[in-house]
Formats: structure tokens, C-alpha cells, sequence
């Protein structure tokens, strides 16, 4: 689906279940992002249940590790300081201590193996339709 901007997505995406709404959110902003085809976008794509705060993972290039975790809401409210806070201290405890994401199995593995790499650089967004 193409959508003109965030509020044509969101309008577009409304009536549908939360799963599709955050996956096609998320689909909409890496897309841009990092030019990927639908496949590149799936092999990425790694949220659902336990998912450890991790939605779509990706190695751009050898030092470079990117994390996105995504929240779609059709109706805007603020985002709170603490639901932020929850989100990065899940992804820190999937990082550094239990991976509960085995979609994301590779990825954490290879992270873990590269993190006291200082070249390595790991970027966590937090990607909302919340203000």
C-alpha cells in the first residue's frame, strides 16, 4: 500500500488489526529508510509475541547494527517517558541477557559477538504515531 504521508497511513490503516497496523508502520518508515524490497523488509521484520522490544532488526553495513521498535495508534496521545524507558530496558535485556526474540536469533548473536567492538555503532529508534 502506498500512503501520500503519516496522516494519509494512519487514516488508511485505522480499521485494521494492531498487528497489521504496526507492521505496515513500520514498513512505511524502513522502506524509506534503507530502500528495501518487500523480501529484504520481511527477513527484517521481527515483531510479535516476546518479541523483546525489538520490531524490525537490520545490519546496514560491518559496524553497524539498527533496531526499531514501532507503536501505531490511530487516535494520537502523548508517549510517556516510562513507556520509552520500558521499551529500551527490554531491549537492553534482550541484548545482554535473555533473547526471547528467536526471529531476531542472528542478529542478537552477532551483535553480542561485535558489541566491545568500538567501531561498532547500534542505533535504537523508536519509531510512533503518538506525539
Amino acid at each position: 500500500m502506498i500512503y501520500l504521508d503519516v496522516e494519509d497511513l494512519i487514516k488508511k490503516l485505522r480499521d485494521k488489526d494492531t498487528v497489521e497496523q504496526t507492521k505496515q508502520l513500520t514498513q512505511f518508515y524502513v522502506s524509506t529508510r534503507f530502500k528495501l524490497s518487500n523480501n529484504d523488509f520481511e527477513l527484517s521484520y521481527v515483531d510479535g509475541a516476546d518479541d523483546g522490544g525489538l520490531d524490525f532488526v537490520r545490519t546496514p553495513d560491518t559496524n553497524s547494527y539498527y533496531i526499531l521498535q514501532s507503536k501505531f495508534t490511530a487516535t494520537p496521545k502523548k508517549s510517556c517517558f516510562n513507556d520509552i524507558k520500558h521499551e529500551i530496558d527490554k531491549i537492553f535485556k534482550t541484548i545482554f541477557q535473555e533473547n526471547t526474540n528467536k526471529k531476531a536469533d542472528g542478529f542478537i548473536n552477532s551483535l553480542r559477538r561485535d558489541i566491545q567492538n568500538s567501531d561498532v555503532v547500534i542505533t535504537i529508534n523508536w519509531l510512533t504515531t503518538n506525539v
